[in-house]
Parts: structure tokens; sequence; C-alpha cells
């Protein structure tokens, strides 16, 4: 809302700045004593004019004089300032029309005390000419540009000065850095210095070489290695490169959102990054303060400050300062004691809070690094937590790497011992001796460096990057890097209604004023008096099935329908209308509203607001709003609140004719408090009326208005009433205990006796592509449920429109949904797909229950109070246009077009990550297999099948290549064909691990097959250069983890990177064997061996294939064989295992038990558990073939 929403309309002359609230013009409260001096005891002892002074500033204070007020946060320290008009003064701002957007370079400049003295005085400050200095100035104007974004017009010396609204970011690491930080790995390291050693050796040996030996290649081997090395070191940074790109490019897009401030008199919506010292902003509820200021005028606002503070306790706000511009009781005495924590007013606000009540507008005083978030910002840049299944993923690593490290101990060991059982016979020089060794060990090094899985976290860091880099181009903008994936598993989606799966484009399409007739085709014949009796629509309101929902929607059951009246049309209506009832009407929707008017002329706020002020426009002859709003002497107002379902504004009438409260909100709660209604709004004065007349409300026109509200609701229009009251002197229980300067609207609205004035019906129309979105994501087993504040047959008439209500299921509304017991929530929840006029906190206990029945919750939030649940939930989405910053900022995602088929991609898109991971590990675990078993026995056997550098270039292969060209996928609607992955369900499946061990067995097969039947260099080449061509096809037998045949379904062409894999694995592959030579241990084929060595390496797709086409069951029957036959073997096996081990699964039985002891099971218990929990499932699966009583209302028959 913007300021005009709250300036008095008695402004004759230049805007004041000034406010009076609804309680300072009954009586104004007291203010406490202040508390003991901890400061000095006089303002001026702040020494806040013994700032170092700024060289060319043209402000009266400094960012360092400002943060001392940002961090005193005194009256005392305000008054320093000269108050607020001081600090206007000094930052050369209007506190009503904020900054000027003509202004540039300033010429002039105010003094500190000149400020101060302007301020206290209520009057404009003396500028002092201060012509620049000629060349100087004019480069100070010049050279100034944005540390980010480039240069900015306008407003030089105020950046020049006071900074920008930016917290410099932690610098990213250089390519270089990253290339350091691979090179420090372990394994690495002890590769080079290996590698190092032999290449010394080998230097020494060529050099000492006779000629007659042969030629000198003794260093080949070594400077091979090293190559190797920094290929693989400089691949890995160049990937980590790429990746903290799209990293930085992602949370630089989080960063941005717009803001409202007042600029040259208007309101006006600007970048967060645009903010600068001396704006006026606006607040309201569910914002997220972005700098730090001083309140010029508010009403109820409380702070949430537990982020700065700690203290979970809101914060009230109040404005320091009087209606006739002296200070507020307290400041006078404050100047004769010491500086005083804010105790009865405190106007600061400050940067990284947030708004949890009310609106107003306040003064910027520190943005940027100099405001207290920023400050704070700036010192805790905190690195990413892993994601879960980095986790995973990393638990998975250290098996492997302990496996890999046990393995090539062995090896080495054997290895070493038969290097010194041949040592006495071998012949050889001390350094040829030495050489042997250090290639024993380099190669025993490079089994575990194979063995050891180091593309895992690159392959799901990249499928990360790449996916969320993606899913901004399909709106899914992305907070919370754990959410892409988790959403991959996601198994019910808790939707709101409006916006989301509506296409949030509000129109008035029906209307009824007092007991006139009404307009609109879903209304005719709906007046109250014409309409039967509504009695049976509470009834349906508890909870129905969904048999019947569709008759009621579409108007052929219980709806009755009401005789023919007059439908006069909308402009007719209001036409007919008194003056003083269209006054009313209009005044109703411009002042108790929080939307503004931009700059074309559209209106920018809640769509149900919107819709109302293009009707007041286009129909009650409403001018532009801001006018409205300063025509009007708005005292206070209460915004729009998801739990009381109406908003309310206070006004002071001309001409002393009292206070008027004008209330809008949810028809059905609206109406529950009026007790009187617009009797005749067609008679005028001169027609025998007296303007707005009103008779009391009796209980056959309540029950004709209820079912108004239920004729609008079945036909999928949403009902908004609108209510008065007019009084002239209000008691003092009004007033806020915690806040004398505002009024407990609350009270007022349920204690007193409001008028009906009207209710409109809204139209919301359904996203056309919604209805296949809620398909999709019933076919990939997620289920869809609408947890809405509308009302409840709206609800079910558009949850039934798009799929999401159907037979079998269950709608409630949210005071039915409280009075549930758990063992009621445990049969209910299951089948409920609807509910309705539900609350935030009804949405947190929907979400906490559904996580404890075990399932991965999504749900959309756009309030402040929908925080709690969007952080409770598994992922938690916010809306872009219609949510508040608190619900941005506890969201994980944040929808930036409110659309619900974004929710599908987002679900598509973390179904693509989990599927790239398991990729990367299907490829990943068949060459770590073969290499490792290929390598390890031909060496023992004496005769090894790979050399060192050969390993490496497999190495290069399976981690860096297949995660870039296996992680990059672009998702396929097919994963939106089958069931979520169970939260504990293993990362390698079965079908996996057909895949895995049958391609395994293939490849060792043939490379033992080929190498043994007739080894020579031209047979070793060939099975080097087969076996590379295996992986080659196995990455592409390793795009599907599941049984389906087509391996090319997602096309091979849309994936750049995988054919840049490809053709860079064929090329290098082409280079080594024509090229290799002594380096690799190579020798050109010819095109027989190279059409063998093909035919071998396209074999594992025709047999993926066939893999594919073996049950799963017989898998799974075969693993249970081996894992009885190990459990006989099992007593054996445990005499062998080291006391280390036993004192690990010592360990692991022991946290079994404390998780036992806490969740207050043992281990009978839980077999007990087991039991009964399937008892409760055949109990379920009863109870729902037939009727049953849990004592709920509306629940007879489920």
């Amino acid at each position: 809302m913007a300021d005009h929403e709250i300036r008095s309309a008695s402004q004759t002359g230049p805007a004041s700045p000034t406010s009076i609230t609804f309680a300072e013009s009954i009586t104004p409260p007291k203010v406490g004593t202040p508390a003991k001096p901890s400061t000095p005891t006089k303002p001026e002892d702040l020494n806040l004019a013994d700032s170092p002074p700024l060289p060319n500033n043209r402000f009266a204070f400094t960012p360092a004089q400002l943060n001392k007020l940002s961090t005193l946060r005194t009256l005392a320290a305000l008054d320093a300032f000269g108050g607020l008009h001081g600090l206007a003064a000094g930052l050369r701002t209007d506190l009503a029309a904020g900054l000027s957007v003509d202004e540039a370079g300033l010429d002039d400049t105010v003094t500190f005390e000149e400020a101060v003295a302007a301020g206290r005085e209520r009057r404009k400050p003396k500028l002092t000419p201060l012509p620049r200095d000629g060349k100087k100035g004019h480069d100070h104007a010049a050279a100034f540009k944005l540390e980010f974004g480039g240069e900015q017009k306008g407003f030089t010396d105020r950046r020049r000065v006071f900074g920008v609204n930016r917290v410099p970011r932690r610098k990213q690491k250089s390519f270089l850095q990253l290339a350091w930080i691979a090179f420090n790995d372990k394994l690495m390291f002890l590769l080079t210095v290996s590698a190092t050693i032999s290449l010394a050796l080998g230097i020494y040996e060529t050099a000492s070489a006779k000629d007659e030996e042969g030629p000198r290649i003794q260093w080949v081997d070594g400077v091979t290695v090293v190559v190797a090395i920094l290929v693989i070191v400089f691949a890995t940074a160049t990937t980590d490169w790429r990746k903290n790109q799209k990293f930085a490019k992602l949370t630089a897009r989080k960063e941005q959102r717009d803001v409202k401030v007042i600029r040259s008199g208007k309101t006006q919506n600007i970048s967060v990054h645009d903010l600068l010292v001396g704006d006026v902003m606006h607040i309201e509820t569910g914002d997220v303060v972005a700098v730090d200021g001083v309140l010029i005028r508010g009403s109820g606002i409380q702070v949430d400050e537990s982020s700065l503070s700690g203290e979970s306790d809101l914060v009230h706000k109040s404005v320091a300062m009087r209606a006739k511009g002296d200070e507020v009781d307290g400041i006078a005495s404050l100047k004769q004691s010491a500086v005083h924590r804010v105790s009865a007013a405190d106007p600061f606000i400050l940067s990284g809070t947030t708004v949890n009540g009310g609106v107003g507008n306040y003064l910027v005083v520190s943005v940027g690094v100099n405001s207290t978030f920023g400050r704070t910002l700036s010192e805790l840049q905190n690195d990413v937590e892993p994601t879960p299944l980095q986790q995973k993923l990393g638990k998975l690593a250290k098996q492997l790497i302990t496996f890999g490290v046990i393995a090539g101990f062995i090896f080495f060991l054997i290895m070493f011992i038969r290097f010194l059982v041949k040592l006495p016979t071998a012949g050889r020089t001390p350094s040829e001796n030495a050489m042997a060794f250090f290639k024993t060990l380099i190669l025993a090094v490079t089994v575990i460096v194979v063995t050891v899985p180091e593309g895992l976290a690159l392959a799901v860091t990249l499928a990360l990057a790449f996916a969320t880099s993606r899913m901004l181009q399909d709106n899914n903008l992305v907070r919370m890097i754990r959410s892409c994936e988790v959403m991959g598993n996601a198994t019910c989606i808790c939707s709101d209604k409006t916006g989301t799966l509506t296409q949030n484009k509000m129109t008035v399409v029906a209307g009824h004023v007092g007991m006139s007739d009404g307009f609109g085709e879903a209304t005719v014949g709906n007046s109250p008096g014409s309409l039967g009796n509504a009695s049976n629509s509470r009834a349906s309101a508890s909870g129905e099935e969904g048999d019947d929902v569709e008759k009621k929607a579409t108007g052929k059951s219980t709806v009755p329908s009401p005789p023919a009246s007059r439908d006069t049309g909308p402009r007719g209506l209001m036409q007919s209308l008194t003056d003083e009832v269209r006054t009313l009407i209009k005044d109703s929707i411009a002042l108790n509203s929080t939307a503004f008017e931009g700059a074309d002329g559209k209106y920018v706020g809640m769509s149900t607001e919107t819709a109302l002020l293009d009707f007041a426009r286009s129909h009650l002859g409403m001018g532009p709003v801001n006018e409205e709003r300063d025509n009007a002497d708005i005292v206070d107002l209460l915004p729009f609140d998801a739990s009381n379902k109406w908003m309310a504004i206070m006004v002071r009438l001309p001409k002393d004719q009292g206070f008027r409260l004008y209330v809008k909100g949810a028809a059905e709660v609206v109406l529950e408090r009026c007790e009187t209604i617009l009797s005749d709004p067609t008679a005028s004065k001169e027609q025998g009326g007296s303007g707005l007349t009103s008779e009391e409300l009796p209980e056959e026109t309540r029950a004709e208005l209820r079912e108004t509200v239920r004729s609008y609701a079945v036909q999928m229009l949403r009902p908004v009433a609108m209510a008065y009251r007019d009084f002239t002197d209000p008691n003092d229980i009004f007033r806020d205990l915690k806040d004398p300067t505002s009024v407990r609207f609350r009270h007022l609205f349920k204690t007193s006796g409001l008028t009906w004035t009207c209710i409109f019906g809204i139209k919301d129309p359904l996203r056309p592509e919604v209805i296949d979105s809620v398909r999709q994501c019933q076919e990939a087993g997620v289920l869809v449920r609408m947890v809405t504040g509308d009302n409840f047959l709206t609800a079910k008439a558009i949850a039934s429109e798009c799929g999401i209500y159907t037979a079998g299921g269950v709608a409630m509304d949210g005071p039915t949904f409280r009075r549930l017991t758990p063992l009621q929530m445990d049969i209910i929840i299951p089948r409920l797909q609807v509910l309705a006029r539900s609350s935030p906190e009804d949405k947190l206990t929907l979400v906490s229950h559904l996580k404890k029945m075990h399932e991965t919750v999504a749900v959309t939030g756009d309030g402040t109070n929908d925080a709690l649940a969007l952080k409770a939930a598994d992922v938690g989405f916010a809306m872009g246009v219609q949510g508040t910053e608190v619900a941005k900022e506890a969201a994980s995602i944040i929808l930036l077009d409110d659309n619900f088929k974004s929710i599908v991609k987002a679900l598509l898109w973390g179904r693509t990550v989990n599927d790239a991971v398991r990729k990367f590990l299907q490829f990943q675990f068949t060459i770590n297999i073969t290499a490792g078993t290929l390598t390890v026995v031909s060496e023992l056997a004496g005769d090894n099948i790979f050399t060192v550098v050969q390993l490496l270039w497999m190495n290069l292969i399976m981690d860096i290549f297949a995660s870039v060209g296996l992680a990059t996928d672009w998702p396929s609607e097919d994963f939106l064909k089958r069931k979520p992955h169970p939260r504990r369900a293993p990362l390698v499946s079965i079908t996996m691990w057909k895949m895995i061990l049958g391609q395994a067995a293939y490849q060792l097969i043939v490379i033992f097959t080929l190498h043994y039947v007739q080894s020579n260099i031209f047979t070793q080449t060939m099975v080097f250069n087969t076996y590379i061509l295996f992986q080659l096809f196995n990455q592409h037998n390793c795009r599907r983890v599941d049984n389906k045949l087509n391996i090319w379904y997602q096309g091979v062409l849309r994936n750049p990177f995988f054919l840049g894999v490809q053709l860079a694995t064929i090329a290098g592959q082409m280079v080594i064997i024509w090229k290799g030579g002594q380096a690799f241990d190579t020798v050109p084929l010819d095109g027989p061996q190279w059409g063998w060595s093909l035919l071998f390496g396209v074999m594992p797709i025709p047999l993926g294939a066939a893999l594919r086409c073996i049950p799963d069951r017989h898998v799974e029957s075969l693993f249970r064989f081996l894992g009885r036959v190990l459990r006989f073997f099992k007593p054996a096996v445990m005499l062998l295992v080291p006391a280390r081990f036993s004192k690990i699964k010592r360990k692991h039985n022991l946290e079994r038990r404390q998780s036992r002891m806490s969740t207050g099971t043992s281990g009978d218990e839980e077999e007990e558990e087991l039991g009964r929990l399937e008892d409760w499932i055949l109990h379920a699966g009863a109870v729902l073939r037939r009727p049953i009583d849990y004592g709920i209302p509306g629940y007879a028959d489920l």
C-alpha cells in the first residue's frame, strides 16, 4: 500500500510527513518511565558530528554516522539527528514525496548543524553552494559506476557517498585455484609423487644408457603419467569452473526482487538493488526488510527481529512524532536522561527482519554493506550444505574408497613380496630395481584411483547445476539446491487454488447490493428475498464424497433454483443506486485496498483487489486511486490476513461526523459479523429515502444471503462481501495495550455490529493446461491435494473440473479438519483431496501428518503465515507473483509464474537429476568391476593387461567424460509414467545390478579370452581398444536405468554434451592407437583388427536389450539365494573378521538400540509394531469399503 493510503486528507499545503492514528485522535497514551542510563547522558555526547568527514560530501551525514543510528536505535540518537525531519533534511529528501526522479549530481551541500536545526524547527535547510572543483568534481560523477551491473543514471552523488544496496559476495575460486584443489586429492598427490620419482629415475637411466642398448626412452613412462595427471586435473577444474558459473548466475537471480518506493510523490516498483539512502520505502505484512530505516508513518506494524536478536517475541513499531510535529512524549525527558533503549516508541526498521503485521512507510538510512543485514552477511559467507543425494553418495563413496584402498594395499603387498622374492635373481642395477619398485607402487595407486569413484560427487553436482539453470527457464527459481532432487521423489502435492490452478485474471461478473436485485448471469434470481431455504448448505461444508460434487458443480442436483428476477447488468445496477451508496461502495473498494495504480494505468496488487478496482473505475466513476486515498482522512488499517479472511480500514468522516470502519473479506465470514443490512440502496432522498438506510438483518434474510454465497461458490465464483460501521466516540477498550498507537481492529470486527453493504462474485478461470498437468501427476504416482482458503463449494467445483477431486475422495473444510483426532486423520488424510477454508495452521498440520506417514510432501504457499508449512514440507513452493517475501524466504523453490504446470516441470527435473546419478552409477560400477578385476588378476598372473597410462585414460573416461555426458540429459515425459522411488530406496536397484553384473561378465570373458589366446603387442593393443569401445557403447546402454528397450528415447541429438563426450573419446582413442607408441604401449591396428574391436565393442547394446528382458524377480531370487549361502558361512567368516570391524558392528547395533529407545520401541516391540501396522492396513482397507462413522460432523457415510 502506498503512502497516500495513510496520509491525512486535511493537508492543504505541501504533503505533511506526519499522520494521526485512531488511538491518538481519542486520547494520547502515556509513555512509560525511561530505563536507567547505560550510555552517555546527553545526545550530544554521542559525538555524531565528530565522525570523519567524506571528501566532496553533498549531504549532512556520513554512512558511519547513520550506522551509529542503526546500531544504537534510541530516541536520543534520533533526536541528535534533529529527529525524523532532521534526517530528511540532511539526506536531502522529502518524507512525503520521497526522492526526486530528476536528481543527478548536486551542486550544493548542507551541514550537520544546519540539518539538525532545520529538523527541530520544521523548516527546509539552508543549502551552501559548493561548486565542484572543475575537472575533479566531474571525474567523481563520471567515474562512479556500480560494482554490479555497470553504470546507472541519476543519483550520482548519493550513490557515491552512501553506496548501493548490494553486498559483495565471496569471490569465486579462479580456474587455477580449482585446478589446485583437484590436484590436492591425496591419491592424485601420491600418484604425482610416484610419477615424479619414476620420471627422475627414467631420466637418469636414459642419461646413463649406452647407445648400443637401443633408443633412450626410459623417461617416457614418467612423462606420460605426469601428462595424464595434468589432463585429469585440468579437465576436473574446467568442469568445476563451469558448474560454479551456473550457480553464481542462479544466486544472482535469487537475490533479485522488486520493492515499493515513493519517488516524486508516486508509488513505483523498483529493483531492491536500486534502493538508495533517502528513499521512502513501503512495507506491509509479509515483507522481508531490505534496508535500515526510520518509520515515517504506519499502522499496527509488528516485526520479527529474531534473526538479529534471537528473541521470538514480535516487536511493535510506532512513529516517534505527533500529528502537530511534536515528538512523542518521552523524547523531551530523554534529553535530560541517558540514552535509553526504546520501549514505548520504537521507530527503527532493521534489514533482515520480517514484517508480520501492519503497513507503513519508512525513511531509508543505510543500504548494502552499511545496513545491519549487510554487515552480518559480509561476515557470514557460509558454504552450501550437501544435498541428501550428495550425502547418500558420500556414504557410498566412502565404502567404495575403503574397498579400493584395501584392494590396492593387498595388491601392492602381493606385488612387493613377489618383487622381493625375484630381487636376488633379477640381475638388475640398483636404479632398475628402484624403477621396478616405483612402477609397482604407481600401478597399485592407479588401481585405487580407478576403483575410487571420484566422479560421483562431480556427477550429482553437474546434474544439479544443469537442472537448476534449465529449471529457471521453466519458471522455477531454485533457492535450495536439495529441493531439486527431493522433488523427484515427491508423493503428494498440496497446492493452492488461486493463481496456481487458475489464471489469476479475476473479473467481477456478479453482485448484489443490500436488498436490491443483482447482476450477472451467475446470480440471476439469487437476490435476497427470492432464494429458497439454504439450510442444507452448511451440512455439506464439513466433508463429502467425490461422487456428488460434480452434480453440484454443474447445478444438476441440490442447489435450489430460485424464481427469476430482474438482471439489470452491472452498469444499470450501479446507476440505480443512490449517490451515498455508490460512494460507500467506491470508498470500500478504493480505500480498503493495498493495490496501487502503475504508470501504465493497470493496478498492481492482489488479484482480488485489482478486479474490484477495475470494477469501481468502470462502473462507479472512481478516479485515480491515489487521489481517492489522498482525499480521505485515513486513520488506521489492517491488511488482509489469511487466518482472518478479511481486511479493514478506519476513516475519519468529514465535518466531525465521526469515524467509519470499512470491512472487506470472505462473504460467509463477514456475514456472520453483520447485524443490519442496507434496506433500500436505490431510494434517494428525493424519493423519500435518507441516503444510507439500514434495517435489522433477520434470520430469513441471512439464510437467503448464505444461499447467494452458495450459488456463487458452486459456479466457481469467489464471493467477496463488504460491510461498514459508523461510530462517533469509541471506548478506550479498543486500544491495543501492547501498542498504544493502534487499535484492536479484530476486537472491533468481532464485537461490533456491521452493516451488510454488498457482495460480488469474482471469476477466476481455470488454467487450460492444469487438467493435463494434474493427470500427469496422477500417472506419476503423485497425489494432488487442493488446500485453499476459498469457499468450500468453490474449491470442490474447481477441484472436480481439473481432476483433483475424484470418486472416493474426501473434501473437507478447515474447521472440521481441526476437530479430527489423530486416529481419524490416519484414516481420512490418505483420501483427502480438497481442504477448503483452511488456515495456514491447517496446512502445517496436514504437511506434518503426511510426513509422519512417510510421504514426500511438496506444498505451495503465498502468505506470511504459510512460512511454517513451506519450511516443514520436503519441498516448499512460494508464489513469485502473489507471494510475500517471507513466504519466498521460507520456500525452497519460487514459482515465477505461480503456475501449477511449473510444479510438474520441477517434478520432471527432479526425476531427471535422480536418473542422471543412477545412469552414472550404472556406468561407473561396470567399469570399476572390470578394470579393477582385469588389472589385479593379470598383474598377479605376471602378465599385465593395461599399463598405468591406459588406466588413467580409462579413469578420465569414467569420471570426467561420463559425468558430463550422462548427467546433462534433458527430461523425458516417460519419467512421469512411473511411481516415485521410496524414501529409503537404494541408489542401485535390482534392474541396475542386473545390467552391471551382466555387462561386467561379458566384458571380462571377452578381454580375458583375447588376452590369453595370443599375447603379443598387436593383441594387447586390440584388447585395450576393445575395452575402450565397450565403455563407449555402454554409455548408450546406461542412458536408461529401467527395463524398457529404447535407449535412445530422449534423442541423442538433443544432448550436445553427450555427443561431445562420444566424439572426444573416439578421437582420443584413435590418436592413442595410431600415435600412442611407447607412451601408451600401443601399435597401429589394421582394418580387420579394428573391425573385430568394433564388433566386440558394440555388443553391450544388444546384450543390454537381452538383460532387460530378464524379469527382475528372477535376479532378486538369485540374490536371495546368495544371501542365504553367505549367511550359512557367516560363523566362519566372523572368525576371520578383524576386531576393528567387530567394534564397528557393535557400535552400529548400539546406535540401533538407542534409536529404538528414543522412539520407545524395542526389538520385540518393532516386530509387534509391524504386526499392528499390517493389521491396521487390513482394517483400513476394510473400513474404506463400508460406511463408517467416526463421530465427525458430515462423515456419517465415508
